[in-house]
């Protein structure tokens, strides 16, 4: 079989982890107006096809392309109100101005408690939440093992849980 035609057959097979991510997102969130799944099933197949040229073969692929697809959906949920409020202005239908407050302040309090942890740490976080590697990747990008790689993610979560509760 042609590389091009089991490219699709992978492809397809998975088509429906991609909606099942958009419907999860969808229970746990309340997406804006001018968004629906079919947005959000858009964007995840296109992270889908990305993730299926780009899988090296470590880990599992429904896991890699599993965060591949959340995080592209979660970008175009983040991309697309931005887009609207610059072009369109406030929508009265968004969530309120005092919870888009709150999330920058929540998101600039991460990023201070990220910056006080060691600068290995650091990375780890960076790599996994900021780039999207799996835990596999990182651990050449820091020089360590993947279990060492879990610890660092480990200790690093703990700490940035604890300093977030005293500083709330």
């Amino acid at each position: 079989m042609p590389i091009f035609c089991e490219r699709n057959e992978r492809v397809k097979r998975h088509l429906e982890l991609v909606r099942a991510i958009a419907i999860n997102i969808q229970k746990t969130r309340p997406l804006p107006v001018h968004i629906d799944l079919e947005d959000l099933c858009q964007a995840g197949a296109i992270a889908l096809i990305e993730a299926v040229d780009q899988f090296d073969g470590r880990g599992t692929f429904e896991g890699y392309a599993g965060e591949r697809v959340r995080f592209a959906m979660l970008d175009c949920l983040g991309r697309n109100h931005q887009e609207l409020s610059l072009e369109n202005g406030p929508d009265p239908r968004v969530e309120s101005h005092e919870n888009e407050i709150a999330d920058r302040d929540e998101a600039a309090a991460v990023a201070r408690a990220v910056e006080d942890l060691p600068v290995r740490e650091q990375k780890v976080i960076e790599l996994r939440y900021s780039d999207g590697l799996t835990m596999d990747r990182i651990g050449p990008q820091v020089g360590v093992k993947k279990t060492r790689v879990l610890q660092l993610h480990r200790r690093a979560i703990d700490a940035l849980r604890t300093n977030l509760q005293a500083a709330a």
